[in-house]
């Protein structure tokens, strides 16, 4: 397939933008389309229009390199844009997430872990999230997502520097790497499934990455993560009511997510912890530092237990 068959679309405003699989950011992402057909390309192949502070762009030829099989999705047909069409959540089955729990020694993001917190702690943590190993992918992790049912609404993958354990430009979905081209998304808080009670205390953050070093440095919790800042953060967020929530959102989220809960009733009660926005230094409010960024840094220290929930 050839990059001259396709273009990104123009721009409709029955439609609008898209939601950038890379930033979460809402109608910022032009997706590409067929120009015979006219048809959508995965939801993965487009451009993000925050050049500077998200810089995402995936084209069809990079993307068919990668997934030779892939067939283009059904077009869009805007009969009616008031009308709602409900569909039915989409699941992974067992079996294919079963394939992926393993060979954890090639991969970069468990390893980078290891080398800071040690191979037990790492090891209990990646059981109990049931991290993904991507085969002959080594910087590419899975971070399965569980509802509170089990059921595995699909998993997003992620490339990592092993040294540096920070996240790389590749980011996809596992349904659309196995060619499911009419899988209905439906996303959950990534470690739903650890909630058991109502009793438990829960943590809130953005990135997977976060939920995890978050489970091992401060394990009182039930770490969770939205997987960003403002896409579906909401909706996710309805399945807490009634838990004791403390929400920690990265230094540029702050705000937001304090308007966010104030907004809602659904998340009345839940508390947002202004820790990282009053301590950040300049440089990490620059650098955009989350919770893992500081629990890295301080590697386990008291300090890090102390002055959180």
């Amino acid at each position: 397939m050839k990059d001259y068959t396709y273009s990104l679309e123009n721009y409709n405003p029955k439609v609008g933008k898209h939601i950038c699989p890379s930033c979460n950011h809402r109608n910022v992402f032009v997706r590409y389309i067929n120009n015979d057909t006219k048809e959508y390309l995965d939801g993965t192949i487009g451009r993000c229009d925050r050049e500077d502070k998200c810089g995402y762009h995936k084209k069809p030829k990079e993307f068919f390199q990668e997934h030779p099989s892939y067939q283009v999705e059904q077009p869009y047909v805007y009969q009616n844009v008031k009308s709602e069409m409900v569909q039915i959540s989409a699941y992974i089955d067992d079996e294919t997430v079963a394939s992926t729990l393993g060979q954890y020694g090639s991969n970069f993001f468990v390893q980078g872990l290891i080398d800071v917190f040690g191979q037990d702690e790492v090891m209990k943590a990646v059981s109990r999230y049931k991290i993904g190993t991507r085969v002959d992918r080594d910087d590419e992790v899975i971070f399965w997502q569980f509802d509170q049912y089990m059921n595995c609404r699909s998993g997003k993958v992620i490339s990592y520097d092993r040294a540096t354990i920070k996240r790389g430009k590749t980011i996809s979905w596992m349904h659309t790497i196995l060619g499911l081209n009419d899988f209905n998304l439906s996303q959950c808080l990534f470690g739903e499934h650890l909630i058991t009670s109502k009793h438990d205390p829960v943590i809130v953050v953005e990135s997977e990455k976060s939920a995890i070093i978050g489970s091992i440095v401060i394990p009182e919790f039930i770490w969770v993560a939205t997987g960003g800042k403002s896409s579906g953060v909401a909706d996710k967020l309805k399945v807490l009511k009634g838990h004791k929530v403390t929400l920690v959102p990265d230094i540029d989220a702050t705000e937001s997510w304090k308007k966010l809960v104030e907004e809602n009733t659904d998340l009345q009660g839940m508390v947002v912890n202004k820790y990282l926005f009053c301590v950040a230094t300049e440089e990490q409010r620059k650098n955009q530092y989350d919770i893992a960024d500081f629990l890295l840094d301080e590697r386990r220290s008291d300090c890090a237990k102390a002055k959180l929930p």
